[in-house]
């Protein structure tokens, strides 16, 4: 009986460990994430700011609700925002504000890390690849040195037209 004790109590602490271990990987993933969302608001706020001018509460806290991939669409578009009239609007627009959702959304986070910068161009491409082609694309991604890279996987993976090029 001892042994079957000691075997249990031996498992029961095995099993502590790892969901100890577990925790604490997922909380600092947890962290950074959290970190870097809230640098990217810090950044954008300071843009806003020195773009347009004081901040209106109401467009601040609008800004502070923000997920992390609607952060990146507002940093690649507040340049083109003249006014605090039109940030306001744009962030009142909450779909425009979603942008890419879901495995988009994953795909082109993963691009941006990977080659720095997506032009229109690409996140237009990006946008045309169905479910399936997303799917493919997402894991491979990570190998991507260069725009290039990206370019030559649409070649080899995307029956792309003549009309399409025109869009």
């Amino acid at each position: 009986m001892e042994i079957v004790t000691s075997w249990m109590q031996q498992g029961i602490e095995q099993g502590i460990e790892q969901g100890i271990e577990q925790g604490i990987e997922q909380g600092i993933e947890q962290g950074i994430e959290q970190g870097r969302q809230a640098g990217k608001l810090s950044l954008l706020l300071r843009l806003a700011n020195n773009l347009l001018g004081s901040l209106t509460a109401e467009v601040e806290q609008q800004m502070y609700e923000l997920s992390e991939p609607q952060l990146d669409l507002l940093t690649d578009q507040i340049i083109t925002l003249t006014t605090l009239d039109a940030l306001a609007s744009w962030l009142n627009d909450k779909e425009r504000a979603a942008g890419f959702t879901g495995a988009r959304q994953r795909v082109l986070s993963l691009l941006r890390r990977h080659l720095t910068r997506v032009t229109p161009a690409q996140k237009q491409q990006l946008s045309a690849l169905t479910a399936d082609q997303l799917q493919a694309l997402e894991p491979v991604v990570p190998a991507f040195r260069a725009s290039q890279d990206f370019e030559d996987w649409l070649s080899q993976n995307c029956d792309r037209t003549p009309s399409q090029h025109n869009a």
